[in-house]
């Protein structure tokens, strides 16, 4: 597990304001759209960023998106 600071920035905004649309639908915080965005931005080919999270409704948009994710405790992905 490696993990690091990354800086909000003009893109993360950007796919953040593309997320948000899902956040009526399945019931998420607009913070969290910020961190489904930063994974968006961050991840390459070379680094596929996952999100760590419980919230069942940031999963499921997530999910439709194709962000990588993993909920705690769960020993699969369920991306």
């Amino acid at each position: 597990l490696k993990v690091e600071v990354l800086d909000l920035n003009e893109e993360v905004v950007h796919y953040a304001k593309e997320f948000i649309m899902y956040a009526f639908k399945h019931k998420f915080g607009s913070q969290d759209a910020f961190i489904a965005a930063t994974a968006i931005a961050y991840s390459t080919e070379e680094r596929s960023l996952q999100v760590v999270t419980s919230d069942k409704g940031l999963c499921a948009a997530m999910k439709k998106k194709g962000i990588p994710f993993v909920v705690p405790g769960n020993r699969i992905n369920l991306e």
